[in-house]
């Protein structure tokens, strides 16, 4: 939870970008256990989300990120959260890639970037940059990865079958 405090409007302008995702080939889910504040699962790849509620110009480098005159705080404890995350989509048997993301929601910021390890997003271009990315796994392969970090997928409770933990 990088910059943020918990129920700010930044925290609820990413939920709602997030909420413009297909329901179908994404799953938004909280993700304080990984040192985030949202972690998605879909057909283009896991994603895990910090909000970065910092007014300024954000110049983003690949030495030290800083919005305003501010570093941006915890992206060692993102990056360690992805690391957290992706062993448990792959205990899970699922796709074990994650892509940590700054969400930037006050800042003042060019096209998506990464650098320090850690992929930078405009608010208004973050539903956008995980959506667009080229499909790397099947429905049916993001469903089981959902299930088995606890998101119940619509239709589950008229399937005959056991979710594994």
């Amino acid at each position: 939870m990088a910059a943020t405090t918990h129920g700010t409007s930044g925290e609820a302008a990413v939920a709602r970008a997030l909420g413009r995702l297909d329901a179908y080939s994404f799953f938004v889910l909280p993700a304080h256990d990984w040192n985030a504040d949202y972690a998605v699962v879909g057909t283009t790849g896991a994603f895990l989300i910090v909000v970065c509620d910092l007014p300024g110009v954000a110049l983003v480098d690949a030495r030290r990120p800083v919005v305003g005159d501010r570093a941006v705080p915890s992206l060692r404890q993102l990056r360690t959260g992805a690391r957290r995350f992706a062993g448990r989509l792959t205990e899970a048997s699922a796709l074990a890639s994650v892509v940590p993301i700054v969400c930037l929601t006050h800042a003042i910021a060019g096209p998506p970037v990464d650098a320090a390890g850690v992929r930078f997003v405009k608010l208004a271009d973050l539903s956008r940059d995980i959506s667009a990315r080229p499909g790397m796994q099947s429905h049916t392969r993001a469903q089981s990865a959902a299930r088995a970090l606890g998101v119940h997928v619509a239709g589950d409770q008229r399937r005959h079958f056991t979710v594994r933990s």
